[in-house]
């Protein structure tokens, strides 16, 4: 699952706004598979939601991550990396059976007739 990754900027955008953007857009484009970018207008429903009031803001996964900085390729990119570990393990306790073949027992520790 990727990671959603929103930048909320002015309208029109400001100089820090666009070389966010581009920043942004350069790491998605190295690794499409880690994240989905939008971008949307500061005065946007969504965008007043997050309470944007300094542009550029970055949020992922509804989470704000910072405001009116550009951050740092290197800080992006590890987050980015861990949100992503992070939605593979929700992703996977969601959707594995309650069975642990390693150690043969289920989850439901409180199965009929097993101890409490």
């Amino acid at each position: 699952m990727k990671v959603d990754l929103l930048l909320i900027h002015n309208e029109p955008p400001c100089r820090k706004c666009l070389q966010t953007e581009k920043l942004l857009r350069e790491i998605v484009a190295a690794d499409p598979d880690l994240a989905q970018l939008r971008v949307l207008a500061s005065d946007a429903p969504e965008a007043l939601d997050f309470g944007a009031v300094l542009s550029p803001m970055i949020a992922i996964n509804g989470k704000v991550l910072c405001a009116g900085i550009i951050p740092a390729r290197a800080g992006i990119e590890k987050i980015l990396a861990a949100e992503l570990q992070i939605n593979t393990l929700r992703v996977g306790t969601e959707s594995s059976s309650h069975f642990d073949e390693s150690v043969g027992w289920s989850d439901a520790r409180h199965e009929e007739g097993a101890d409490p």
